[in-house]
């Protein structure tokens, strides 16, 4: 979720909120007159107290909102301390690293305004395990009623937040009490270490040469009752390329535009050009005909859109021959390896995957084919990307990955609780990583061997040293 709707998410969650203040306001003037006509009660509204209170309410019907609306089907699962952290570091999303500062931002209210409600709040020691106890009730509710899973990141990130609420407000009371600036200022310290937390983290990542693997994000597991056996293997090598996608200019993405479109024998408007963002696109006037390119990869989409609306059962079977499908590709300007493993889906879309060093580049992806009943092509998705070479890097030997996985070093896919498992062969490939190189890692082709059979497994593990 991005800042735009979060904030639009907030303002709606903000409305509903100053709808049920409102409501709830009038329901207590009204007891409140009730009181003070029909029983002559003496007490006086305390106008501090009524303004906390209409904060406090606020903020506890966003924070529940933000925390039960629109959760449920969960299925119940505890998620360990920094599995989120860690998520977030391998995957190097933004949305993941804001939902974690969200997190923490979250409980900072309940910290700042606790204090306000007794003096005796006002203390650390109660202050912050009432945001524990209460972000702790929260995990355990959505644990129960599936709506959400029970997460200890949350627990920890909602107790930093109550924590600065307290400092805030200790530092808002010593202003306005006028107390000595050292004492005052040293309450900013926890939100200068949070801050420089976060800051030396994303410096680290900067500092890297290379991003993270998605694979090495792995669930701890024991290896107990898991028996690794190991077939010879040999070492593929020990210095491997790190490629980088070569991007494509304005000028490659309308040639090939036009091409395409001059091949298919439909007329590209050029009104409808379109580009931003790295993204290109090219219509016929009426929408018929489609392309569009994503210039930082050089993928592409070329297809007659009204054959894509068709029902999937409507369309027809064409079977033809891998070669035959190449031919056609090949009157498009589209030159496909001999060494491209093809196949076919339902008839009409023919798939190639390619993996092969030619010219200094390494080619690597899928392209697929859709043909109709006449033999025409009516849409092609290159998702091939090119790679380039940038480094030439030690990697580990194949016995430090296979010791690797003795460790436990790699995702447990749905496997039973005790099997034998049977490494049969490795190859070196590339994974491509949060900063868009590709970076080699050892392909470990398995047997997972129990009592309920044998199954096949392909095991990846990070081979940079």
């Amino acid at each position: 979720m991005d800042i735009r709707s979060i904030m639009n998410l907030l303002i709606y969650y903000c409305a509903l909120g100053l709808a049920a203040l409102a409501a709830l306001a009038a329901v207590f003037f009204a007891g409140w007159l009730i009181y003070k006509k029909a029983f002559h009660g003496s007490k006086k509204l305390s106008v501090k107290y009524l303004a906390l209170a209409a904060v406090s309410f606020m903020y506890l019907f966003i924070a529940g909102c933000a925390v039960f609306a629109d959760r449920e089907g969960y299925q119940e699962s505890v998620q360990a301390l920094f599995q989120s952290y860690r998520h977030a570091w391998y995957y190097w999303r933004s949305s993941e690293w804001m939902n974690i500062i969200l997190n923490i931002l979250l409980f900072v209210p309940f910290g700042f305004l606790l204090p306000f409600w007794h003096k005796r709040l006002d203390k650390i020691y109660i202050a912050v395990p009432a945001g524990f106890l209460l972000t702790l009730s929260v995990e355990v509710v959505q644990y129960l009623f599936r709506l959400g899973v029970f997460e200890w990141d949350d627990v920890f990130n909602n107790t930093i937040g109550a924590f600065l609420g307290f400092c805030a407000f200790r530092f808002v009371q010593g202003v306005a009490r006028r107390r000595r600036a050292g004492a005052v200022l040293a309450y900013l310290v926890p939100f200068i270490a949070v801050a420089a937390s976060f800051g030396g983290v994303f410096i680290a990542y900067d500092a890297q040469p290379y991003g993270n693997l998605q694979l090495s994000y792995y669930e701890p597991h024991s290896m107990k009752n898991v028996t690794v056996t190991v077939d010879e293997l040999s070492q593929p090598a020990y210095e491997a390329y790190v490629y980088r996608e070569t991007p494509s200019t304005l000028e490659d993405a309308r040639k090939l535009a036009y091409r395409l479109f001059d091949a298919s024998g439909f007329k590209a408007d050029p009104s409808t050009e379109f580009y931003d963002d790295g993204r290109y696109r090219l219509e016929t006037s009426d929408g018929g005909v489609t392309f569009s390119m994503n210039t930082e990869d050089g993928s592409y989409d070329f297809e007659e859109t009204a054959y894509f609306w068709m029902d999937s059962t409507l369309r027809p079977s064409t079977p033809l021959e891998p070669r035959e499908v190449k031919a056609l590709l090949e009157n498009y300007g589209v030159y496909l390896p001999e060494s491209c493993v093809s196949g076919v889906d339902e008839g009409h879309m023919y798939s190639f995957y390619i993996d092969e060093i030619s010219g200094g580049y390494y080619y690597r992806g899928r392209l697929y084919c859709y043909i109709d009943e006449f033999g025409r092509i009516v849409g092609i998705n290159n998702e091939v990307v090119r790679l380039k070479a940038v480094a030439s890097e030690d990697i580990i030997s194949v016995w430090d990955a296979v010791e690797s996985i003795r460790n436990g070093g790699y995702t447990e896919y749905m496997m039973p609780d005790s099997y034998e498992l049977k490494i049969k062969s490795c190859t070196l490939s590339h994974s491509d990583d949060s900063k868009g190189f590709y970076q080699p890692v050892y392909v470990f082709e398995c047997s997972v061997i129990s009592d309920s059979g044998t199954e096949e497994e392909t095991i990846l593990v990070p081979a940079l040293a």
